[in-house]
């Protein structure tokens, strides 16, 4: 991989917040949980690194997910830590191409506050906490394009699961399940076969590879 491109665009795209309305017309989607990796709530394994000297934490986690993929989480105040996690990621996976996706995320949580040994949530308005996280989805791929779709360039929308049709065909072909198409004996779409294809070829051995070097840092 001798280049990089990088793309920047509003999040989430207004396409994925028509579809994220709900019964009550009221929008609720948020842009970190519009795009379909960042609904996965299944994951295979996790590790947490932890900075003793100045607090933190960087949570790590290899998703269940067609494409290998990465997840690494910190809090704004961390960034630091997650960049150098990131970085020992990059130069773990070695000569693989990869795409990378930054999220913004809000978490809430409410005031705890401890009265007569019990602890006591306060659901005022003014008592919920909010804290800002980024959200880093690394991919590891094996090769640019799949034969299950092979008119179309697979980037970094198409990795966080939102694939861009040009034409009529190209939109039919992505719509569709093919029999020959199989994921634990059951028919799977186009659009997560391709994902499937483009995959790192060894999964485990390259989770385990950055799990190691994550270790010792």
């Amino acid at each position: 991989q001798n280049h990089i491109h990088l793309h920047s665009w509003p999040c989430p795209p207004v396409p994925l917040l028509q579809i994220s309305q709900n019964k009550d017309d009221n929008f609720s989607a948020n842009a970190w949980h519009a795009y379909p990796v960042s609904k996965v709530t299944s994951v295979i394994d996790f590790l947490d690194i932890e900075n003793g000297a100045n607090g933190g934490t960087v949570e790590v986690s290899w998703l269940k997910y067609p494409v290998f993929c990465v997840l690494l989480s910190a809090s704004v105040h961390h960034l630091d830590l997650l960049g150098k996690a990131l970085a020992t990621c990059l130069d773990t996976i070695g000569k693989n191409p990869y795409n990378i996706a930054f999220l913004n995320r809000i978490q809430k949580s409410e005031k705890e506050e401890e009265e007569g040994g019990n602890v006591v949530v306060d659901l005022e308005e003014k008592d919920v906490i909010q804290e800002q996280f980024v959200d880093v989805y690394l991919f590891v791929r094996s090769k640019e394009r799949s034969s299950a779709l092979p008119t179309l360039k697979l980037g970094i929308s198409e990795m966080l699961g939102v694939f861009h049709a040009q034409n009529d065909q190209e939109l039919n072909e992505l719509a569709s399940y093919s029999s020959s198409a199989q994921k634990d004996d059951t028919a799977v779409s186009l659009m997560e076969q391709a994902l499937l294809d483009v995959s790192v070829d060894d999964e485990e051995n390259t989770w385990q590879l950055i799990k190691d070097s994550l270790s010792t840092m």
